[in-house]
């Protein structure tokens, strides 16, 4: 009887299967040991993206993101990229 009611659940939220993506399985790192590269970079934004894996979805994203907005209009932020983290931080811009 639970059976018949779980399934019955699961039908009423009208998932498309075809959407759905298969993420593949990654041991999470411990931060304390993973090395850190820093970059100083412009910021172009946030795109929506159909998987959250692939490098024809990056490179999409990116021409998305260059059409976007004029070169001016893209902020100095700096990029940390870990095996496990990517943060991107706002640079203090100073005026003399």
């Amino acid at each position: 009887m639970a059976e018949r009611k779980s399934s019955k659940s699961c039908q009423s939220l009208d998932i498309d299967p075809s959407k759905l993506v298969e993420i593949p399985f990654q041991e999470f790192p411990v931060p304390k040991n993973d090395m850190v590269q820093q970059f100083q970079v412009r910021y172009l934004g946030n795109v929506p993206v159909t998987k959250p894996v692939g490098m024809n979805i990056v490179n999409s994203a990116l021409e998305t993101a260059l059409s976007t907005k004029d070169k001016p209009e893209w902020p100095p932020v700096i990029v940390n990229v870990a095996s496990a983290t990517l943060t991107v931080i706002a640079e203090e811009v100073v005026f003399k």
